[in-house]
């Protein structure tokens, strides 16, 4: 899962080596929205996320990619995100990769919590 994404190209080699994982995406809406469109306009990024099979609009969501807007200080909505596409998010391990975005974060002290993490964070 790749935290404040941007328009990062690590899901594409990622997914050009595997696929056995689910890569997910996660930024601003607007940014989402524009990658998405990128993502479909761009023959080689469309076949390696399997556009064809993948419900489409605003966000991309197939098989093994998931790009999704949140706003990451959301805490509740993100969780909700998280759930929609994993729904047993407590059970599953999962990698979860911020190069930047966290540091952009403006968020009161002690907001992250053991409650308002999935448990693979604060276990």
């Amino acid at each position: 899962m790749n935290l404040g994404c941007g328009y990062d190209p690590l899901p594409f080699v990622f997914l050009s080596n595997s696929s056995d994982a689910i890569f997910v995406d996660v930024d601003f809406p607007d940014l989402i929205r524009h990658k998405a469109q990128i993502i479909r306009e761009t023959p080689a990024l469309a076949e390696v996320v399997d556009v064809n099979h993948a419900e489409t609009g605003d966000e991309i969501r197939s098989q093994n990619y998931y790009a999704v807007g949140c706003d990451l200080s959301d805490l509740s909505k993100f969780d909700a995100v998280l759930r929609g596409i994993a729904p047993d998010l407590d059970d599953i391990p999962i990698l979860f990769i911020s190069e930047v975005a966290i540091t952009y974060m403006v968020l009161p002290p002690r907001s992250f919590t053991k409650t308002s993490l999935p448990k693979q964070l604060m276990p």
